[in-house]
């Protein structure tokens, strides 16, 4: 599970002021109810508690404490009913994850069934006019039911701030597509317009010559040093001194898209390129893989074919868990029930279970030259 320790949440109690003086003792029941969720969220990540939604004033105070304090999510408690206008007053200004706890402090009531006991646990009654109200504005929410002191309900919302904590991430982001998609594959096409809006992620693009600009900067020590790396990552399945002019031309390229993805502050790249028969730019295109390799073990995602989508959901699987790779069903053992998965392009060898090995292709696959 990723670590979302530096996101930041903002969190309020929903309260209706007629209840005050009605039930004396209410507020400060309730605000204990809310002091046991705060500190339950506190072991998650950071807390910002505004007060209590009960009055234009102090929705006004939370909203101006929300927005001082740059908050990622949004947490309503609701602790007891109150109203809708107050929510809507309090995140208007927002466009963040939202989520509203309905968390009854007791199991059953029993038989007391008096008001003075009841409406602060009533963590039910606002629910079906936060929903409503918030879809009559346009506001995405998830709401979370359960008792307070639930297991179920608490990995429910661990869950929830850990997907906010991934939305954070991939809006920071900053992808790249290194040539372009592979043509005919159609499920690769984009409205990247779309992508930016939806994600908030920011997507660069390059032509093969930039690769080309970097490969003049490397040095033979640079080279020597890079075969060092890959010889402690890798066993070598192929004569090294059979093809050593091709791998070191690879391992020039892999220099370069590390030099490209420092240059640019990238943190996902994907990558394509045909070029003309005898170009650098093909020369370069089919000479990716090992970068891609190497990038993938140092936290970038890398994949071919230009597969914008795939970097993002890879970004994810990144952020969550550490590893991730580009992959596709290949083929099925039908007799002993088995799947194989792969795919051409380069993998993260923190998947593997032994120290991986480097093979040399004569050609890959539908795609142009060959190499490792």
């Amino acid at each position: 599970m990723s670590d979302f320790k530096k996101i930041r949440i903002g969190m309020f109690t929903l309260g209706l002021e007629a209840y005050w003086n009605q039930i004396p003792n209410m507020k400060k029941e309730i605000s204990a109810y809310s002091n046991i969720v705060k500190e339950r969220l506190e072991t998650f990540c950071e807390v910002v508690y505004a007060g209590i939604a009960d009055t234009n004033q102090n929705c006004k105070k939370i909203e101006t404490v929300f927005i001082k304090n740059n908050i990622d999510i949004i947490i309503i408690h609701a602790a007891t009913y109150g109203l809708s206008k107050s929510v809507i007053n309090s995140i208007k200004k927002f466009d963040l994850p939202i989520l509203t706890l309905h968390l009854q402090p007791i199991e059953s009531f029993e038989a007391n069934f008096s008001a003075e006991y009841t409406l602060p646990k009533n963590t039910f009654a606002v629910a079906g006019e936060l929903g409503a109200i918030f879809k009559r504005f346009g506001i995405e929410f998830h709401s979370i039911f359960g008792t307070l002191h639930e297991e179920k309900a608490w990995h429910e919302i661990e869950d929830y701030i850990e997907l906010a904590y991934v939305k954070k991430k991939i809006s920071d982001a900053n992808i790249a597509l290194l040539g372009e998609t592979y043509p005919g594959m159609l499920d690769l096409c984009i409205d990247k317009p779309m992508f930016m809006k939806k994600f908030g992620i920011n997507i660069e693009e390059f032509e093969m010559g930039v690769i080309q600009n970097e490969l003049d900067e490397i040095s033979n020590k640079d080279i020597s040093g890079r075969y060092s790396e890959i010889r402690d990552k890798f066993i070598f399945d192929f004569n090294t001194e059979k093809v050593k002019e091709e791998f070191n031309w690879h391992i020039k390229v892999s220099i370069a898209m590390e030099k490209l993805i420092h240059s640019y502050n990238i943190d996902g790249l994907s990558y394509h390129n045909f070029g003309f028969q005898g170009s650098t730019e093909e020369r370069i295109g089919y000479s990716l893989v090992l970068g891609g390799l190497l990038l993938n073990n140092k936290g970038i995602p890398v994949c071919c074919e230009g597969d914008i989508p795939n970097i993002i959901a890879m970004l994810i699987l990144k952020f969550i868990s550490g590893v991730a790779t580009q992959a596709e069903n290949y083929y099925a053992d039908y007799l002993n029930n088995f799947q194989y998965i792969s795919h051409s392009g380069p993998g993260d060898i923190k998947m593997a279970s032994e120290k991986p090995i480097l093979k040399w292709l004569d050609f890959f696959h539908g795609k142009h030259g060959g190499g490792v």
